[in-house]
């Protein structure tokens, strides 16, 4: 999990769109492995890699069901389509609230 977090760090600080988007995808492959990804949240994840853009949890997860608290959705450039039954809310990766900061 450090590396991807570190990973993670470098590409926001190079601005480089496909290092965010691994970095995402691997975070989200450590939470299925500890299993707080129910089956039907994994397959929405795959449908959104599919079309380019990469996807995970946040919040509490879940051991079953349809839900997962929230999912983080980054698209790069290009927005990516929510299921319809799903609220959507844009937003830039880098607003206000995100600081970082030298170990």
């Amino acid at each position: 999990m450090l590396s991807a977090t570190l990973a993670f760090r470098e590409a926001l600080e190079a601005g480089e769109s496909e290092g965010l988007a691994e970095a995402v995808r691997r975070f989200q492959r450590c939470l299925e492995a500890i299993g707080v990804v129910p089956q039907p949240i994994r397959e929405a994840v795959r449908r959104l890699e599919r079309a380019g853009a990469a996807a995970k949890i946040s919040g509490a997860g879940a051991l079953g069901g349809a839900a997962a608290g929230c999912l983080l959705v980054y698209s790069g450039p290009a927005p990516a389509a929510a299921p319809a039954r799903w609220r959507s809310i844009d937003c830039a990766m880098g607003g206000p609230g995100l600081r970082l900061e030298a170990a």
